[in-house]
């Protein structure tokens, strides 16, 4: 299974352009729901900022539909912020630009996914290592183009998938025009993802495996030789959930029923 390029951490950046304050954030992201997930955690800590505007690059499983969970909530993107609409000829009257697509990297084509951010919010989809992206940004009341997408295509150009972001910014009084704020929402993300360092990762799923008490010394002794990650929670039967590259996956999971005479049950 090919490697993917990711951020190897949580990372800040922070500069100021004019008077405005910006602060880019970065993390990985394992799914939709963790991406969604980030971007309610830096809305809520900067939540007295100007905008928060959020894009992310992360797996989706080709083969599946929406599922709502309910989890991750996030802010109605299409309400725009105040404090940047003293009109002038490029930086007045922001409009939220909503963008989500789902790729596909082994071939060419793109596909709109037109959810609602409420609907995105409670989407969950597993990533399959096959591929597929889901590609969002919002410009959160910025005027339209001029936050989401630039800080998107950061993203796309270093080839990183498995990635979240958010640029917050304070509004020091003057306004940057579009352009001005193309580049420094552009800015923020590169030096938080200098910050964060990039990495390469193997894609990796994760599954549980439970058993009864007599097998459990069996499985984990198989989990621990195979070098894979799980944790392992003892209640009246004892399950391990393992995450593994994707790859590796199917084998293990024969070499578990084997070594349990198919008395494991592994979802």
């Amino acid at each position: 299974m090919d490697t993917y390029r990711t951020v190897g951490e949580r990372a800040t950046a922070s500069f100021e352009v004019r008077g405005s304050e910006f602060l880019g954030h970065v993390a990985p992201a394992a799914d939709p729901t963790a991406a969604e997930a980030f971007v309610s955690t830096v809305r809520a800590e900067y939540d007295d900022a100007t905008h928060n505007v959020p894009a992310y690059r992360v797996p989706v499983d080709s083969g599946s539909g929406s599922a709502s969970d309910g989890s991750a909530p996030t802010a109605d993107d299409s309400a725009p912020t105040a404090d940047d609409s003293a009109p002038t000829a490029d930086d007045s009257a922001p409009i939220a630009d909503d963008s989500s697509t789902v790729t596909d990297d082994s071939s060419s084509t793109a596909a709109t996914d037109q959810t609602s951010t409420a609907e995105r919010a409670g989407t969950s989809r597993t990533p399959t290592g096959d591929g597929m992206l889901r590609e969002y940004s919002s410009d959160d009341g910025e005027p339209s183009g001029s936050a989401g997408k630039p800080a998107l295509n950061v993203l796309q150009q270093r080839d990183l998938r498995g990635v979240v972001c958010v640029v917050t910014r304070y509004y020091g009084g003057t306004n940057l025009g579009v352009g001005g704020l193309a580049r420094a929402y552009s800015r923020a993300v590169k030096e938080a993802v200098d910050a964060a360092g990039v990495v390469e990762r193997r894609p990796r799923e994760q599954f549980a495996v439970t058993v009864a008490y007599d097998d459990s010394g069996s499985v984990r002794g198989l989990l621990e030789s195979a070098g894979v990650e799980f944790d392992a929670d003892y209640a009246e039967r004892v399950t391990f959930v393992v995450s593994v590259p994707t790859d590796e996956a199917a084998a293990l999971r024969d070499e578990i029923r084997s070594a349990t005479s198919g008395r494991a049950d592994i979802d």
